[in-house]
């Protein structure tokens, strides 16, 4: 009876260990986690250039966001004079996302990426650069629908509204 009740103390001392080593070895594990998963959310963010310099320059997110829209809008303009006018005219933007002419799918492909930036614009950015950039992306949409009869009228006006977002871009960075 002795060495029955002596194998219970002793198994239930090595299961009562195991347990607590099991509950210690979470509590250190969850500890480490949350230390180290820290300091690499740190360097992360800083990587992604998301430290100091976006809470002292909030417009910093949409200059950026305008550099990309006037580059693929550049990229649309540049196509639009290029494409075939009559076969513009006969495509569809789907179509011309699969066409076998460069110039058609550049366009098709600037356009999609001028409507993704104008929406993220939409959100972001203050109501003077908006508007200015609806003006060129009207421009340049409404151009691809209808043609372009007149490729000098088309390049003034663009060049007119492309300055007009550049400058209010530029205005809200020194606000």
């Amino acid at each position: 009876m002795d060495a029955l009740t002596d194998l219970l103390q002793t198994s239930t001392t090595l299961w009562a260990a195991g347990l607590i080593g099991i509950v210690v070895g979470l509590i250190v594990g969850v500890l480490l986690g949350l230390v180290l998963g820290r300091r690499r959310r740190r360097a992360d963010r800083r990587a992604a250039g998301h430290g100091k310099t976006r809470s002292t320059n909030p417009g910093a997110d949409v200059t950026g966001a305008t550099v990309r829209f006037i580059d693929a809008a550049d990229t649309a303009h540049n196509a639009l004079l290029a494409v075939d006018q009559k076969e513009l005219a006969d495509t569809e933007l789907e179509d011309a996302l699969q066409s076998g002419q460069p110039a058609m799918r550049r366009l098709a492909e600037s356009i999609m990426t001028l409507a993704g930036i104008h929406n993220e614009l939409r959100v972001r950015a203050p109501k003077a650069v908006l508007d200015a950039a609806e003006s060129v992306f009207t421009h340049v949409t409404y151009s691809a629908m209808d043609g372009v009869a007149d490729g000098e009228a088309f390049s003034a006006t663009y060049q007119e509204r492309k300055t007009a977002l550049v400058d209010a871009a530029r205005a809200e960075v020194r606000a």
